[in-house]
């Protein structure tokens, strides 16, 4: 089995600036997106098989959409400067599976958001219409004869989504509050399925957070001899 974790999440500004203190608070808003080489997206399987652009841009595309309709979102109430999320003793599971991933990719994005959350089949429809899509598709599509096409095309996809929204979110004078990019793989960081780090400071300097990988390979129960 393996977990990924969010363990705890400081929120230093809400960059709302109100007269009043007690009504300095924030709607939050916590996207996550995970790639993993045990489950790529379903869209991307066959992506090396296929022979034409035309199919494989459309499965870039498809593997977009999928990624934005299976995001973690987190919509959290009242936050103030220097807010302290915190998730219980266990954490707030990200992912699980049932194998130990060779190599893991994780992207959070945090919105300060001032109207309602953000209608998925509208972001769909937006995405569409997106001038940055073309291009990541081209770029998705230079990845293909990499060692494991589906994870590296999942990460980049992961980042684009997280500057979509990041987008969405500005054209409605909402806030930044931050931004992760984060890449493991098991050979280096967690040999022994473990993993665990407090303190990380995101790429905007507002945001700090705790998080811990945790996995174990069952032991494969031997048969018994054969009896004569």
């Amino acid at each position: 089995m393996f977990y990924f974790r969010l363990n705890r999440i400081l929120i230093h500004s809400n960059f709302r600036q109100t007269l009043l203190k007690k009504r300095d608070k924030a709607d939050v808003e916590v996207y996550c997106f995970v790639t993993s080489g045990n489950n790529p997206l379903p869209a991307l399987k066959g992506l090396t098989a296929a022979t034409e652009e035309d199919k494989r841009n459309s499965m870039i595309k498809k593997a977009v959409q999928q990624a934005l309709e299976a995001r973690v979102l987190t919509p959290i109430e009242n936050v103030k400067d220097d807010h302290m999320l915190t998730f219980g003793d266990t954490g707030f599971v990200i992912y699980e599976d049932d194998k130990i991933p060779n190599d893991f990719h994780f992207q959070m994005v945090i919105v300060g958001n001032r109207s309602k959350q953000r209608d998925t089949a509208k972001m769909l429809i937006d995405m569409e219409k997106d001038s940055e899509l073309n291009s990541l598709v081209k770029s998705a599509g230079n990845l293909i004869g990499a060692v494991n096409p589906a994870v590296a095309i999942g990460s980049e996809i992961g980042k684009y989504l997280t500057k979509f929204i990041l987008r969405q979110y500005a054209n409605k004078d909402d806030d930044q509050l931050g931004l992760v990019y984060q890449s493991w793989n098991r050979m280096e960081h967690y040999p022994h399925g473990e993993r665990k780090r407090d303190g990380n400071k995101d790429l905007t300097g507002n945001l700090e957070y705790d998080y811990s990988l945790f996995g174990f390979e069952r032991k494969k129960r031997k048969k018994p001899a054969a009896t004569t």
